[in-house]
């Protein structure tokens, strides 16, 4: 009994923080939304996975809320 209110807790505080905080540093940038240029350094493009934005949506968020910001 003890267990499974533990692990409704758990679920609870981690759909909370989803919604709360949907976000999470794009995997492919960084998160700094931009790529480098690998012979021209000083050069740099937007990041194709996160438009530029440097953020993409967290796993879960993308699954249970169906990837609705």
């Amino acid at each position: 009994m003890l267990l499974a209110i533990l692990a409704a807790s758990i679920a609870l505080a981690y759909l909370i923080s989803l919604a709360i905080f949907p976000w999470r540093p794009c995997r492919h940038c960084g998160g700094r939304g931009k790529l480098p240029d690998p012979v021209f350094t000083y050069a740099h493009r937007d990041c194709p996975r996160c438009n530029g934005k440097g953020r993409g949506q967290r796993f879960g968020r993308r699954i249970i809320f169906r990837g609705k910001p």
